[in-house]
């Protein structure tokens, strides 16, 4: 059940005083451009948009856990859990139903969450305020970090635009240069250009699983971009 503020707090304070010597996971979410889709596809949309990450939440956690909408675009959760490590399996849980619908939707825009959370040891003293106010900041860094990482990889492609603008240059002056020193033919400057071709192609393959195989693609594209550019 998709709860109200209300009947949200009203719950979450009523599991909190069963939850002795566990864990207390504390979600706290919000519907990424609810704003923009109510703007372009009208309010209906924006609605759907609501239901469908409700069912996110409800798909991925617990029939005795509580959920609820606490705001226009906000959502929260609280749950019991064994270990303090349930709530990163839960949390990617949850992103992994929202890229299932999203791959599989005919809807003309995305339906995804941004979502930060805590785990708490229970103890007497703990409120439930103190909670939604962790799992806040937590989703308050994750998406300062999304927004970091979009500014990452928009710079990066500039780069990299910059780079193959800077080496088809290169290769003209070069095979000029090959021309007029080297008295070479165009089959023989073609080659040459083909061979280089072909091996930065194979290397990129190469260095590409590597990258992916070790899990360190970023640093991989960052020190290729450097060492290229040098």
């Amino acid at each position: 059940q998709l709860y109200n503020r209300r009947g949200f707090v009203e719950n979450a304070v009523s599991m909190m005083e069963r939850a002795e010597s566990h864990y207390l996971l504390c979600i706290y979410a919000d519907l990424n451009y609810l704003k923009e889709i109510n703007d372009q596809f009208g309010h209906a949309e924006g609605d759907f948009a609501i239901r469908q990450a409700g069912e996110y939440l409800r798909a991925s956690l617990r029939n005795t856990d509580v959920i609820g909408r606490i705001g226009g675009d906000e959502f929260a959760a609280l749950a019991i859990i064994k270990d303090e490590h349930m709530g990163k399996e839960i949390c990617d849980r949850i992103v992994s139903k929202s890229k299932n619908f999203n791959k599989n939707s005919d809807k003309p825009y995305y339906v995804e969450l941004s979502i930060g959370y805590e785990v708490y040891k229970w103890n007497e003293n703990l409120e439930l305020d103190q909670m939604l106010s962790g799992a806040d900041k937590m989703l308050y860094k994750s998406k300062k970090k999304k927004r970091k990482d979009v500014r990452f990889w928009l710079a990066l492609v500039i780069f990299s635009l910059v780079g193959q603008v800077a080496w088809v240059v290169e290769n003209m002056y070069l095979n000029v240069f090959i021309y007029k020193m080297f008295r070479a033919t165009a089959e023989e400057i073609s080659l040459m250009v083909s061979a280089s071709a072909i091996t930065a192609t194979v290397t990129t393959l190469l260095i590409g699983a590597l990258s992916d195989k070790l899990g360190k693609r970023k640093l991989f594209i960052c020190g290729g971009y450097i060492v290229w550019g040098i």
